[in-house]
């Protein structure tokens, strides 16, 4: 499997996708530090829910402005071949 990553913003009255950017695999390493992966989760293919300062040194971190009390921020991976079948909402840039 080809896992790719993205930086994801869940909207807080309706829990649906609102904003998803990618995270490139050489930020891997400083994702790593601001979350705390499951120590069984080598590929870091579970969500994790991210903290404000995560948000923050992430989104600066690919050159976003993002604003961590609009949405829900999680860290999420999934299939590289995955066509978005099933997502919620359509990927943002911001």
């Amino acid at each position: 499997m080809n896992v790719v990553y993205h930086l994801c913003g869940y909207d807080k009255s309706t829990e649906r996708l609102a904003a998803e950017h990618p995270v490139p695999a050489r930020l891997l390493p400083r994702v790593r530090t601001l979350i705390e992966p499951v120590s069984d989760d080598r590929d870091l293919v579970l969500p994790y829910e991210l903290t404000v300062g995560a948000v923050l040194t992430l989104s600066k971190a690919l050159g976003l402005t993002i604003d961590p009390a609009e949405y829900h921020y999680y860290f999420e991976a999934s299939n590289a071949s995955d066509t978005g079948v099933g997502r919620e909402a359509a990927t943002t840039a911001r």
